[in-house]
């Protein structure tokens, strides 16, 4: 396992159990999204048969999951104006 998935499985083990650990942390310490760390922590998981047989990487999995829809749900209720400005529409 590469140094970069060590240190994700690392911080995904130690977070779990807290819903997966918060978006200012993940940037901190790997520079993303926490989108794009939970997408990249299941594309490990999944390309990882002994991680998802144990219940620890389908716990992790679970949680990654989890945040992805919740990210998605958040998004999918529509962008917030920038900087109070109404969006403009058409006639």
């Amino acid at each position: 396992m590469s140094d970069e998935r060590t240190r994700m499985m690392a911080f995904a083990e130690r977070w779990y159990r807290f819903g997966g650990g918060n978006h200012e942390d993940i940037m901190v310490e790997f520079g993303v999204t926490d989108a794009v760390f939970f997408a990249r922590l299941r594309q490990l998981l999944a390309g990882s048969p002994e991680l998802m047989n144990h219940p620890m990487g389908q716990a992790i999995d679970d949680v990654a999951a989890g945040r992805l829809a919740a990210i998605d749900s958040s998004h999918s209720q529509g962008a917030q104006p920038i900087h109070g400005r109404p969006e403009s529409k058409s006639a």
